[in-house]
């Protein structure tokens, strides 16, 4: 019954009309038949209930007969009497004849909310009679609704809101019943659009190194300021929550969630009630000192390797999955659709990732700048090595297939027979089983049986010319002429790459111990077997390399393994990281950030700051720059914390070395200081501080800087990576206090009101840049036209191999020991003069003496040396010759730097960008990218267990005889600097441990 739950009204369809004797009355006929559903035998009756409103006919004073529905209904006055009577009663109860009689529920709008654009409209309507027509009106705009039963029986309709202007609103739905009578009903509304967030820091896929998560979020609305919200939880508990109008700016402590991801959710709600989208991004934190930052991206990092990161970003619901070169920072888009991608990795050549949309699985492979889905959907068996990708098909004429995906759009290698058991080379070929056989299948070849007579073949491992497979629970290798027993007791569910793996004659293997639970083994190329640890159950192989180092998960945990060592080291927990050595160093992500693994134990070493690192410029009634040189520390800087009269006041990034406090009163002395802070946690002491006094507020000074006529940006000494910037002086009734830089629009620094030059430095090559310098005055007036310069940057070019080089003396080193770090020019060509920018680690390193060698000349008889310490990291060292002599050509040595070995580890000395050489002429060659070189103090204490024993020497003579460049080669057992692990160095650690027994 179309709007009505209660009883439909019908009309007669037939009387006999007679004019002396017709009444008008409703009657309530109640007939019962039989139905024709059968349930069980029983027979099912139901009720039928007609309203009927009709003239009837009198017949005689004792009766009356009337038509209804073709059927004569005869009953006595008396009955009439009673019917209408009982009737009259209840239609005047229920109403029906009344105007307005339908009732209206209005679904949609909800009263008092907001929205914007398109109106959706939803009314019920409840009623004896049937409603036969719904309009909606709002102002002077009506819609006519459609009654639907679809989803639920209601009227239904929109109605565009553009033009209307905005701000409180009343719908009005009419609806007309079949009698003709009309009800309204009013639903208020706001016209009005959602808020729009504007900020939110940090990125999605983050990574809190030191505890403090710092939450910076805004909004803008055209209505009003709207509310933002912001919670952190984690855990399924909320940690913080914080409100602002327009905008929030907190700081969380979470370091009790090490470890663990977290939310950060912001909405916004304006006075109306409109909220914005919700916006969640992913936070996670560590603790781990062994991790030091390498570098952070937009997104989350899914895999790299030397020279690439692929990367899954997104952004206010838009998907990207990205390449991007580690070198230049150049990006290259792949995916813009995300349908579940999954099984995404680097390939030599490109990317390949699975896409799955629904209950399908689609290959899709970058290469080239072509990205080629695979036609057929993949159905559940997938393997990938180097460039080759083998898997098995959906609904394709054929059950597997082996792409190529270094070539693009080009057809597979197709095979008819399905594989169970399959193992793929990086060379394309493949092994796979068949009964008791495993056949080996090249790469565009005809299958080859490898060997026979091994029954229930549950999964291989291939390296080189080793195969390592499982038959029932026991392991063996076959190495193409003998089959050798590696292990009798797989888990019940081993698999390989996983439970077993293999890897340059190394094998990694997990196995049910005697008295329960699991080991994991390690199996040198020689069948040395390690028990490496006892693991959870649900323990894993996650990578084995070519020299026997191995990483692996237990419980919640990954641990990274060498050779050699007494035992594992935790790399933190396990998630959503993935770790891999890449040149002998252990790299790991987390989120959007790579971290390098230091094996060396526990950062205990508190940054430390140079002498007068912190100064203040740009100081106006209400803002001040704050700017500090780099503190040092033995493994990074991770960030700097900022305290104004002793009150944290913002956190950095430990590559940012500028903070401009705009918060501040005028007329108002304020003490602030800088902390640095590494990645274990460890902040620096006796931190640099400053005094600053901000001018008077003078409400009266609305004039802003303004240039002199003629005024003009000058840009010069553009190199690929920088440029220097020069402006005039700009005027101001009271004076300038600050010159605010731009690139492309974003403020890049401000220097102060005496300072008319900038080295704009970091510039991508061959790129265009806008700068722009505005002047500022101390009220905070910025000059309405700043100068504009464009410039564009030049090509990469190297400099010229051996311009100049930095070498350290071999020999060997300790704590107390002499260390000579030599600087030559190259190729040198009339050289007259130079300057050298070096930098170094102090902590390692004491700088003790400067001088100039004999093959430039002799100080102070044919040549001059200058040299200043402007920080405690660096030398800037000057040399000339004396009078008008030619300058030195060839490989000529300029100076010897002894320094103090104050500790052990790794330290870097570096030829900084801005050290030059001149000809005799005064033409210059300036230095573009730094000439870097890391010395390692070892000591005999290789293993770090504070003791030189056989421990240390049999570890240095395992790497005897390796060479720089060689797989093996450890730089920290190359005690001598030689470039190789030599006898010498063996000696050595020989001596100490004869010397340390007692």
């Amino acid at each position: 019954m179309r709007g009505s739950t209660l009883l439909r009204s019908n009309r007669c369809l037939s009387s006999r009309v007679v004019p002396d004797r017709k009444v008008a009355f409703f009657l309530l006929i109640t007939t019962v038949e039989k139905s024709s559903m059968i349930t069980s035998g029983w027979k099912k009756w139901k009720i039928k209930r007609i309203l009927v409103h009709c003239p009837i006919q009198l017949v005689s004073a004792k009766s009356s007969s009337f038509f209804v529905k073709g059927k004569v209904f005869v009953v006595s006055r008396r009955v009439i009497v009673l019917w209408l009577s009982c009737m009259l009663s209840l239609l005047w109860a229920a109403g029906v004849q009344a105007e307005g009689a339908v009732f209206i529920r209005i679904d949609s709008p909800y009263p008092n909310v907001s929205y914007d654009g398109v109106l959706p409209i939803r009314a019920s309507t409840y009623s004896e009679l049937e409603a036969v027509k719904a309009v909606a009106r709002v102002e002077d705009r009506e819609a006519e609704l459609t009654y639907s039963c679809t989803g639920g029986c209601e009227w239904r309709g929109e109605m565009p809101l553009e033009r209307f202007t905005k701000g409180a609103k009343l719908l009005t739905v009419t609806v007309t019943d079949e009698l003709g009578g009309i009800s309204t009903q009013e639903a208020p509304f706001y016209y009005n659009s959602a808020p729009v967030l504007t900020k939110m820091e940090p990125s999605d896929e983050t990574v809190v190194t030191d505890g403090l998560l710092h939450v910076a979020a805004s909004a803008e609305d055209d209505s009003s300021v709207p509310e933002v919200r912001v919670t952190v939880s984690g855990n399924f508990s909320t940690i913080a929550e914080f409100s602002g109008q327009g905008s929030v700016d907190e700081t969380v402590d979470v370091s009790a969630y090490a470890g663990q991801l977290l939310e950060y959710t912001v909405v916004a709600e304006d006075e109306q009630g409109a909220q914005s989208a919700t916006r969640r991004h992913t936070i996670h934190v560590t603790a781990d000192p062994r991790n030091v930052p390498v570098e952070s991206v937009a997104g989350r990092i899914v895999d790299f390797d030397p020279g690439r990161y692929l990367i899954e970003r997104v952004d206010t619901g838009r998907y990207a999955l990205v390449i991007r070169n580690r070198a230049d920072g150049s990006e290259v888009v792949i995916a813009e659709r995300s349908e579940m991608n999954n099984r995404m990795q680097l390939t030599p050549a490109g990317a390949l990732y699975l896409q799955s949309p629904g209950t399908s699985n689609f290959v899709h492979y970058w290469a080239d700048g072509i990205l080629t889905r695979v036609p057929y959907s993949m159905r559940s068996m997938f393997q990938t090595k180097g460039n080759y990708a083998l898997f098995d098909l959906k609904s394709a004429p054929y059950p597997f297939a082996l792409y190529d995906t270094s070539l693009p759009e080009t057809p597979a290698e197709t095979f008819t027979q399905a594989y169970d058991v399959f193992e793929l080379t990086e060379d394309g070929a493949f092994f796979y089983v068949e009964e008791d056989r495993i056949y080996r299948h090249p790469l565009r070849g005809t299958a080859e049986l490898y060997l026979s007579g091994h029954e229930d073949v549950r999964g291989m491992a291939a390296s080189g010319g080793q195969l390592l497979f499982q038959s029932g629970l026991r392991l063996y290798s076959y190495d193409g002429s003998v089959v050798e027993e590696v292990a009798a007791a797989l888990p019940e569910d081993g698999r390989a790459h996983s439970d077993y793996e293999l890897n340059g004659g190394w094998i990694a293997y997990l196995a049910s111990a005697q008295e329960g639970g699991t080991e994991l083994y390690l199996r040198t190329p020689e069948g040395a077997v390690t028990k490496v640890a006892a693991v959870s159950d649900s323990a894993a192989i996650i990578q084995l390399a070519g020299d026997g180092r191995l990483v692996y998960t237990s419980g919640e945990r990954i641990y990274i393994y060498r050779p050699g060592e007494a035992a594992p080291v935790s790399a933190g927990t396990e998630g959503r990281d993935m770790v891999k050595l890449i040149d002998g160093t252990w790299y790991k992500t987390i989120g959007n950030t790579l971290f390098r693994f230091e094996s060396a134990g526990p950062d205990t070493e508190a940054p430390v700051w140079p002498a007068e690192a912190l100064s203040v410029t740009g100081v106006t009634y209400r803002s001040a720059v704050l700017q500090w040189l780099p503190a040092q520390d033995n493994r990074g800087v991770a960030s700097y914390r900022i305290y104004r009269d002793g009150e944290h006041a913002a956190t950095v990034a430990g590559d940012v070395y500028s903070y401009e406090d705009d918060q501040l009163s005028p007329s108002t002395a304020y003490e602030f200081s800088v902390e640095a802070w590494d990645a274990a946690g460890n902040r620096s002491t006796e931190n640099p501080s400053v005094t600053v006094t901000t001018s008077a507020y003078e409400p009266d000074d609305t004039a802003a800087p303004v240039w002199p006529e003629g005024s003009t940006l000058t840009v010069t000494d553009v190199t690929y990576s920088s440029a220097q910037l020069r402006w005039p002086a700009a005027e101001d009734e009271r004076g300038v206090a600050a010159y605010l830089i731009y690139r492309d629009g974003q403020l890049q620094d401000t220097v102060g009101g005496a300072v008319y030059q900038y080295d704009a430095a970091g510039l991508q090559a061959g790129t265009a840049y806008l700068f722009t310098v505005a002047a500022r005055d101390a009220a905070g007036n910025v000059s309405a036209a700043p100068l504009a310069a464009t410039v564009t940057t030049g090509v990469y070019e190297p400099e010229p191999a051996g311009r100049l080089a930095l070498t350290a003396k071999p020999g060997f080193l300790e704590v107390g020991s002499v260390l000579e770090v030599n600087v030559q020019a190259e190729e040198a060509e009339d050289l007259y003069a130079f300057l050298a920018k070096l930098t170094y680690d102090p902590a390692r390193f004491k700088l003790m003496q400067v001088k100039l060698q004999d093959s430039f000349g002799r100080e102070g008889e044919t040549a001059v040396l200058g040299q200043s310490r402007p920080a405690a990291n660096q030398a800037n060292v000057t040399g000339s010759l004396l009078g008008g002599v030619p300058g030195r050509s060839g490989a000529v040595g300029l100076l010897t730097l002894k320094f103090t070995v104050l500790q052990q580890g790794a330290g870097s000395f570096a030829l900084e960008p801005g050290s030059t050489l001149s000809d005799s002429e005064g033409d210059t060659v300036r230095l573009e990218t730094p000439v870097r070189i890391t010395v390692t103090v070892s000591g005999a204490d290789l293993d770090l267990d504070g003791t030189v024993g056989l421990s240390d020497l049999v570890l240095i003579a395992r790497h005897s005889g390796t060479k720089a460049g060689e797989p093996g080669y450890r730089p920290e057992f190359d005690l001598n600097h030689s470039g190789a692990v030599d006898r010498s160095d063996v000696e050595y650690v020989a001596k100490a441990v004869a010397a340390a027994a007692k």
